[in-house]
């Protein structure tokens, strides 16, 4: 894939260190804002990398700002790139690829997701039952319509 334009944010977290200075917390990587941006930027099945340099500073209980080191993450944004096109159920009568089937009939059951299509392929099926009608998922899906 291809690289996209350089942003630099912050963002409030809330979180505990133990006097080992270990701790979890949740940080956002890539603004919601910014991910819509890189999306529309991105043709469909296609992809790009990104890298998220992440340091997270605070105060402790004495009031003393301490900061972790960088921590770099690798990040792939593809558009459409994790909908599984099922062969046997394309449409012969139509360009390219469209998913012929009618609602999620026939696909294996999505279990233990967290949100659909984030991390794992999505089989067309599952995914054109569940974005029906949204635009912005129906090329992605390769909806029929």
């Amino acid at each position: 894939g291809r690289g996209i334009g350089l942003i630099e944010f912050s963002v409030p977290i809330a979180g505990f260190v133990d006097g080992a200075r270990h701790g979890l917390t949740q940080v956002v990587l890539v603004p919601q804002s910014q991910g819509g941006s890189f999306s529309d930027s991105l043709a469909l099945f296609e992809s790009a990398s990104i890298t998220a340099n992440v340091r997270v500073s605070g105060d402790t209980s004495n009031g003393e700002v301490v900061a972790s080191q960088t921590f770099t993450f690798p990040i792939e944004i593809c558009k459409g790139c994790l909908v599984r096109l099922i062969p046997e159920v394309d449409n012969p009568a139509t360009p390219g690829y469209e998913c012929n089937a009618t609602g999620s009939v026939g696909a294996p059951p999505v279990e233990n997701v967290c949100a659909l299509g984030q991390n794992d392929p999505v089989d067309c099926r599952v995914c054109c039952a569940s974005f029906a009608g949204n635009p912005d998922y129906d090329a992605a899906c390769a909806c029929p319509g």
